[in-house]
């Protein structure tokens, strides 16, 4: 008997899952939450997706940070420097942990 190929059943983490675990991660201060929150939202923002579409993928995302001009979505300089601010490496793991 031929067998198909095993389904993969493992979701990929996107950032929205990044985002239901900040909400729900009360050893962050609520000021921290709302910002680390606001980051994965401005980021989405940049790249036109919604969060639930964009995959935790920390190359992809630093490479995309990297190579965005946030006038061309019409940020204010400071708010690009905010979103690439608080998107580093330990939040991505923090909170996709429970992912």
């Amino acid at each position: 008997m031929k067998m198909g190929p095993i389904p993969q059943t493992t979701a990929v983490p996107t950032l929205q899952s990044v985002l239901d675990n900040l909400t729900g991660d009360i050893a962050l201060p609520g000021t921290r939450r709302r910002d680390l929150a606001s980051a994965v939202r401005q980021f989405a923002t940049l790249t036109g997706k919604p969060p639930a579409e964009i995959p935790v993928d920390l190359l992809v995302i630093r490479q995309t940070l990297d190579g965005m001009v946030p006038a061309q979505a019409g940020y204010r300089r400071s708010d690009g420097r905010t979103c690439a601010a608080t998107l580093p490496p330990q939040l991505m793991h923090r909170a996709c942990s429970r992912c």
